[in-house]
């Protein structure tokens, strides 16, 4: 789903690069990815809540869907690069969050396939971008 994240960041995203807070091997750097994650998922719930019905009708709530999933992608990328000491913080995101497709990306590739367009909602910025095959 890298295409997502380079769609919402051709877009204007303007979230650092790297994550403010998050050392690399400590117990606050775990806890700080972890924290980051729950505040993402807040907001992906907000916006699930308010744009159930709407998604294709109100272009400002794919917008958002789009802005979220590239956070969200940003993230994973500082997770796979994160060095984590608690045994319970690794499992957390490669035995389940890194692993399966979460509520957003589920729900935007569901958009991708529906007709009438079955085009992706966040564009990508090249062809390199294109989602991963399915195994």
């Amino acid at each position: 789903m890298l295409s997502l994240a380079l769609a919402a960041c051709s877009s204007g995203c303007s979230r650092p690069a790297v994550s403010e807070g998050v050392s690399a091997a400590t117990p606050a750097g775990d806890a700080a990815l972890r924290e980051r994650d729950a505040a993402l998922l807040r907001e992906i719930d907000a916006l699930t809540a308010r744009c159930a019905t709407a998604w294709r009708a109100n272009p400002e709530c794919l917008k958002q869907a789009c802005q979220l999933r590239a956070r969200e992608v940003e993230l994973f990328a500082l997770v796979r690069a994160h060095s984590f000491t608690d045994l319970t913080e690794s499992n957390y995101w490669h035995r389940g969050r890194l692993k399966f497709p979460g509520d957003l990306e589920q729900l935007l590739r569901r958009l991708a396939e529906e007709p009438p367009s079955n085009a992706p909602p966040c564009e990508p910025a090249s062809p390199a971008g294109a989602p991963p095959a399915r195994r």
